[in-house]
């Protein structure tokens, strides 16, 4: 009887084990396609997001030239392939995902927000000229979640009132739902976050001819969807029946 209460035990406490293991691996953030690169540094004129963290902060390691020189960046011209592919930052599965706003350097007023809400209206996760709500998460993909395309790419993009660039109304959407007019970069080097998954950063060029970058940045992090209770309870139950079940087959044929 012993024996049969520690091969359930074991058999239980494996199987929740294995399945909490593979819940727990974050998903991972990746680019797709080489767009075009960029040599322009962050200005000295960049203003970090008061009171959020800095650049430096938010990748927890190195400083801002990990970045400087290897700014990947899509626009109209490069955006959509041949095949009708898109290009952007992709996330390879379901994961918490955080937007963090790191800070600006633009005349205009520039809104970060879901792909299909990419318009100038008081409905926006982030606006460069007021970050109140400078850190927000969303789960994407699973049960629950903000559905992913079948691109991967995360549904989320720019827009811009134009004020000193004459383009009101131009976006970047990294998903491809809407035809890029604004420039879209990303830092080409992934960083771990402490929260055990990626961590890049996104730049905005709002349209004034520079190539810096720095008319917005956010930083994308991602970490693992949380295990519900209930669902190890469930799954350590599951585990210890079929266990038991080959138990008492095992009995019976003795």
């Amino acid at each position: 009887m012993r024996t049969a209460f520690k091969t359930i035990a074991t058999a239980a406490i494996v199987g929740a084990s294995a399945f909490m293991f593979t819940a727990a691996q974050a998903a991972s953030l990746s680019v797709v396609g080489s767009g075009n690169g960029t040599t322009q540094q962050l200005p000295g004129n960049y203003n970090p997001a008061g009171g959020v963290m800095t650049i430096d902060q938010f990748i927890d390691q190195g400083t801002e030239e990990t970045f400087n020189n290897q700014i990947v960046w899509f626009d109209s011209s490069n955006k959509v392939n041949q095949d009708q592919s898109v290009n952007g930052l992709r996330l390879s599965g379901p994961a918490i995902v955080r937007f963090t706003y790191l800070g600006t350097e633009a005349g205009n007023t520039n809104f970060f927000d879901f792909s299909n809400s990419l318009f100038l209206d008081n409905d926006f996760i982030f606006r460069n000229k007021n970050a109140a709500n400078a850190t927000v998460e969303f789960q994407f993909g699973g049960p629950g979640g903000i559905p992913l395309p079948a691109s991967g790419l995360l549904p989320f993009g720019f827009v811009t009132n134009g004020a000193h660039t004459n383009n009101a109304g131009a976006v970047a959407d990294n998903a491809g739902e809407v035809e890029d007019s604004m420039k879209l970069g990303f830092s080409t080097q992934i960083f771990d976050n402490a929260l055990g998954g990626d961590s890049i950063i996104v730049f905005l060029g709002d349209g004034l001819g520079d190539s810096d970058f720095d008319d917005m940045i956010v930083g994308v992090g991602v970490f693992a969807v949380p295990v519900p209770p209930a669902a190890i309870l469930l799954l350590t139950g599951l585990f210890g029946l079929g266990a038991l079940k080959r138990l008492r087959r095992g009995g019976m044929a003795a």
